[in-house]
């Protein structure tokens, strides 16, 4: 072989190898649509089965770091939601939550069930396939799955002015909100996509307070360190 077909053939490899990079780049931002160092995909793919697993692996995340029973304990896993999907948390003796889009007036979701049967008998974690019934007390059993939690488990939020993080308000006792506002845990799916979530728990007074929000590594370090103190 001629050195100009080797030059050739080196070039070829080089463009090819070069091609293919740039393709696997296009990918990864495609399906985890890096923005600020945050996960928040868009991942075409995920359909009702894979949005009960991702359920499944929230449940599972909050119940492990539960079962520890550290005074203070935290995780972090992905999370995708469909267009049109939800997960609502309802605390013990909350027979519904409120929430509000894009600075509209408040409206209630209203808790599936309080019988003494019912997972959200007490406290119980939410997903909703459809959002289309999730304001009306009559339709309130349509389309949703609960995972039940004891009387002394609390569910809340940081503070948002995005979509996603929808819940209204929620008053906490003083040690666990010192000076921040928090908020009813109601992640809207409407272009969530796939994002990474930081999940925490606290024990208070026989209390277990559980955190849930989009991962903020500032905001993580900054509870670490009000924890530790």
């Amino acid at each position: 072989m001629g050195a100009k077909e080797m030059d050739k053939k080196g070039i070829s490899e080089e463009l090819l190898a070069a091609l293919g990079a740039m393709l696997a780049a296009v990918f990864v931002i495609q399906f985890y649509g890096i923005v600020g160092g945050k996960e928040v995909g868009l991942l075409h793919g995920i359909n009702s089965g894979a949005l009960n697993q991702n359920f499944d692996l929230l449940n599972t995340k909050v119940g492990a770091l539960l079962g520890r029973g550290r005074a203070f304990d935290s995780g972090k896993l992905s999370l995708a939601l469909l267009s049109g999907s939800a997960i609502v948390a309802f605390n013990p003796d909350q027979a519904y939550v409120e929430y509000s889009i894009s600075g509209s007036e408040r409206k209630k979701i209203h808790k599936p069930d309080m019988l003494p049967s019912s997972p959200c008998a007490q406290a119980c974690l939410c997903l909703y396939e459809n959002r289309d019934s999730w304001g009306s007390y009559k339709d309130r059993h349509k389309d949703v799955r609960c995972e039940p939690y004891d009387r002394n488990t609390f569910f809340y939020s940081k503070e948002s002015d995005s979509d996603n993080n929808a819940g209204a308000p929620l008053l906490l006792p003083q040690k666990i909100s010192g000076k921040r506002n928090y908020e009813n845990l109601v992640i809207y799916g409407k272009g969530f996509g796939t994002r990474a979530m930081y999940v925490e728990t606290q024990k208070v007074n026989g209390k277990e307070y559980v955190y849930i929000s989009e991962l903020d590594p500032v905001d993580e370090a900054d509870r670490r360190e009000k924890s530790d103190g």
